[in-house]
């Protein structure tokens, strides 16, 4: 989908009409003025979104004060993670039911883990806060929260080659998009739910009640979340193609579920997607099998081309016998 993006100061936010845009990217985070914060809380109260990012110089001591409200998590020290492992630290825990990564359980559209980040900044997460992401070492990557009817994501490290290569990976853009699309200010998620695919209920259904679900097959079910009430709850069994109906206190959606049409798309594939998907153990592993043939061991395949050799040389004697043979012939 196109985007227009309009690029302003922190401090000038005060006097943005941010009211005509559906996310605030607020990239490079290192200070911000009260009157711009308090902006961008209204903001994301009515149902706005925005994205925190960093940048190398660590954010002034008043950020987590001014922005309380609307950090997932507190702001600490700079982590240089290149000293501690060469290369630095991939991203790790990925929660793929999260419309977030979801798309990424499909090789063709990129590997997150990928991704080689060697500074990044030191988050301690709020109990609301939920952890969509995070570093082999153990350390917060991403964190989303929920703040009035909009969303918050904190992206621990930065957006420029300062914190790792992240900004040169054929994954970067995507990954952006799926940022925008999930915190810009929308009534629905996903336009598009395919098979295995969560759905994503929305704030007319509460976690803190039962919800009741009717399957494509006209089974019934009854789903308990025992979440918060602010958090929006997530149904996860979309096994079966066609549509999902969910009934709480009055209120009755209906969703459809459609079958993955990833086969027929004619993109193709970067040649580090490719490489990826062929270097993948567990395809790998199921290869060979695929079609219920076990693959030869490598010493069965030096045995066979031994057999070869041996009949490669009996057919050149024959051949050489023919033509002494022919020769020694009187006419």
């Amino acid at each position: 989908m196109p985007y227009r993006v309009v690029s302003v100061d922190p401090n000038t936010l005060e006097a943005t009409p941010l009211t005509e845009f559906e996310a605030v990217f607020f990239a490079g985070a290192a200070g911000v003025n009260r009157g711009a914060a308090q902006s961008l809380l209204q903001f994301v109260q009515q149902g706005g979104g925005l994205i925190i990012s960093f940048e190398e110089k660590p954010p002034l001591e008043t950020f987590n004060h001014l922005m309380g409200d609307l950090l997932p998590g507190r702001v600490l020290a700079s982590h240089n993670a290149a000293k501690v492992r060469r290369g630095g630290v991939t991203m790790t825990e990925m929660d793929f039911a999260h419309p977030i990564f979801s798309i990424f359980r499909d090789p063709s559209h990129g590997d997150p883990s990928t991704v080689q980040i060697t500074r990044y900044y030191l988050l301690e997460p709020k109990n609301e806060a939920l952890r969509l992401a995070g570093f082999e070492d153990g350390n917060p990557a991403l964190l989303e929260m929920s703040v009035g009817k909009g969303k918050v994501l904190m992206w621990a490290s930065t957006l420029d080659i300062s914190g790792g290569n992240f900004p040169v990976r054929s994954i970067f853009v995507p990954m952006l998009q799926q940022w925008l699309n999930y915190v810009r200010r929308t009534e629905t998620v996903r336009a598009v739910t395919n098979v295995g695919q969560p759905i994503f209920l929305g704030q007319e259904f509460s976690s803190a009640q039962p919800i009741a679900a009717q399957m494509p097959d006209g089974a019934n079910k009854t789903l308990e979340f025992h979440l918060r009430s602010s958090t929006a709850p997530v149904f996860s069994e979309t096994e079966s193609s066609g549509f999902y109906v969910f009934r709480q206190s009055g209120n009755e959606v209906t969703y459809a579920v459609n079958l993955d049409n990833r086969e027929s798309d004619p993109v193709g594939l970067a040649t580090e997607d490719v490489l990826a998907r062929l270097s993948r153990e567990q395809e790998q592993g199921e290869l060979p099998t695929a079609f219920g043939i076990a693959a030869p061991s490598l010493q069965e395949q030096e045995k066979h081309q031994k057999l070869w050799r041996m009949a490669m040389w009996c057919l050149l004697a024959l051949l050489l016998g023919e033509v002494w043979l022919a020769n020694r012939t009187p006419r």
